[in-house]
C-alpha cells in the first residue's frame, strides 16, 4: 500500500485517524502463528449456513476468519431506516437505505467450529462514530472504536482491554506483520520493525533501492524482502539476517508498459516469493509476474488469463491463486481454472493454517445485510476441499 501508514475504517481497512509518522505496511498482512492441523472435512463441497446471535434486522459490517475454525462477525445492531440519498463526498460509502456508521450500536459474534455455530460476544464499546474489526489470530481480536481508541482481546473476544489513543496498539503487529516501511521523514526508504512496546525501530541496515520502497514481506524465518519502483521497473533486495545486511535481487526489466506499482506474495511455507508488477493503466489489470527461485527471479507467463484480476494468494508448489471476474484461477505452468472451485470473483488470501478464504466481493466483507457468503478452501496447494460459509442476521 503506497498511501503510508493509514488505517481505513471502512470494510476491511480504516481511515481518518492521526497515527503519528506516516508508515507503510506490507501489502498482505503476515499470517499469525500456525494452529494445529484441521481435520478433513466430510466432503469436497460443504455448505454451513447459520444465523448470527444478534438482534433481528442487524446489518453485517465485517466477517473475518483467522483459520479454518475461528471466525468473527461485526454487525450494526439496528434496523435500517428508509432509503435516503448518501451524503456528498468520499465518506459516502454506505449503501442508501442502510444505517451509516455510528447510527446503530455494534454487536460481535464468534465461531470456533468453522461457521457451524456462532456465539455472541459482548462488545466493549457498542456505540461509536465508526467501528473496525481486526483479527490477528485465532484468539487475538482488535476493535478500533472511533474516536475512543482500541480494544484488544487475547481470549477470542471473551474479554477486552482498552488501549487509549488513535495509534494502533502493539498487538496490531500481528495483523500488519512484524516489518513496515517508515516514511518519516519522507521519502519512504526505511524498513523498520516493531518493538515490544509497539514503536517502530529502523533496521540496522537499509535496502538502498532506487526510488521509494513499496512493500516489505517476510518469507519464512530467515528472509526479508523489500521492493521499490522507479524508472518504470521494480527493484528488490533480500536480507538473510533480519536487516543487518541486504543483497540486491533485481527482477528482469519488463517488456512493454512500465511498472508503476508492485506487490509481494509469499507462500505459507516461505519457499515461493512472487513479485507482481502493475502497469500505469489500472491496478485491476493482470500484472507481470516473477517467481524467485535458486537462479533468481524468473518471469512466469500466465498464458491467457482474464484481463482483470482483483486479488492474489501464493499457496505453495509454485502456484499463485488469482481472483477475477471469471472466479478463481491458478498461475503455475500457464493459467488454469478448476470447475469445482467456487465462483469467488473478488477476494482471496491465505489464513494462518494455510486455508484459503475467498469471497465474491473485492474486500472480503459484504454490507448488504442479506447475508454474507464466503468460502474456506482447506488443504494445501491446489488440492482444496471447499466449505461455503453463509451467515444471516435475521
Amino acid at each position: 500500500m503506497r498511501a503510508g501508514w493509514t488505517i481505513l475504517l471502512a470494510a476491511l481497512v480504516a481511515a481518518g485517524c492521526d497515527v503519528g509518522p506516516v508508515r507503510r505496511v506490507p501489502q498482505e498482512p503476515a499470517p499469525p502463528a500456525a494452529v494445529p492441523a484441521t481435520p478433513e472435512v466430510p466432503s469436497r463441497h460443504e455448505v454451513r449456513a447459520a444465523r448470527l446471535p444478534v438482534p433481528p434486522g442487524s446489518v453485517l459490517r465485517q466477517l473475518q476468519f483467522a483459520d479454518s475454525r475461528h471466525g468473527y462477525a461485526l454487525v450494526a445492531a439496528c434496523r435500517a431506516g428508509p432509503a435516503s440519498a448518501p451524503a456528498a463526498g468520499p465518506a459516502a460509502s454506505a449503501p442508501a437505505g442502510r444505517p451509516e456508521p455510528g447510527e446503530c450500536p455494534a454487536a460481535l459474534a464468534a465461531t470456533t467450529d468453522g461457521g457451524l455455530t456462532w456465539q455472541s460476544r459482548q462488545h466493549p464499546r457498542p456505540v461509536a462514530t465508526d467501528q473496525q474489526l481486526y483479527v490477528g489470530g485465532a484468539h487475538l481480536v482488535l476493535l478500533h472504536t472511533e474516536p475512543y481508541g482500541w480494544y484488544v482481546s487475547t481470549d477470542a473476544g471473551q474479554t477486552f482491554a482498552f488501549r487509549a489513543g488513535s495509534s494502533p496498539p502493539p498487538e496490531y503487529a500481528a495483523v500488519a506483520g512484524r516489518y513496515s516501511i517508515w516514511c518519516e521523514p519522507s521519502p519512504c526508504r526505511v524498513v523498520a520493525d516493531y518493538l515490544p512496546g509497539g514503536s517502530l525501530r529502523p533496521l540496522p541496515a537499509q535496502p538502498g533501492l532506487p526510488g521509494d520502497l513499496i512493500t516489505v514481506a517476510q518469507a519464512g524465518p530467515h528472509q526479508l524482502w523489500a521492493v521499490s519502483v522507479a524508472h518504470g521497473r521494480a527493484y528488490s533486495a533480500v536480507s538473510l539476517d533480519q536487516g543487518r545486511s541486504w543483497q540486491r535481487r533485481d527482477p528482469p526489466a519488463p517488456a512493454g508498459a512500465p511498472v508503476r506499482q508492485a506487490e509481494l506474495r509469499v507462500s505459507p511455507d516461505g519457499r515461493d516469493v512472487w513479485l507482481l508488477g502493475f502497469g500505469p493503466a489500472d491496478r485491476l489489470e493482470f500484472p507481470r509476474l516473477w517467481l524467485h527461485g535458486p537462479g533468481g527471479w524468473r518471469v512466469r507467463h500466465a498464458g491467457d488469463p482474464a484481463p482483470v484480476a482483483h486479488a492474489f494468494a501464493a499457496v505453495g508448489g509454485q502456484n499463485l491463486v488469482v481472483a477475477g471476474p471469471g472466479g478463481l484461477g491458478v498461475v503455475g505452468d500457464g493459467y488454469a481454472t478448476f470447475g469445482d472451485w467456487p465462483s469467488a470473483t473478488g477476494y482471496v488470501r491465505v489464513l494462518a493454517d494455510g486455508t484459503l478464504v475467498a469471497a465474491a466481493d473485492t474486500t472480503g466483507t459484504d454490507t448488504t445485510g442479506a447475508g454474507e457468503r464466503l468460502w474456506l478452501g482447506v488443504g494445501q496447494g491446489t488440492a482444496r476441499r471447499w466449505i461455503e460459509i453463509i451467515v444471516r442476521t435475521s
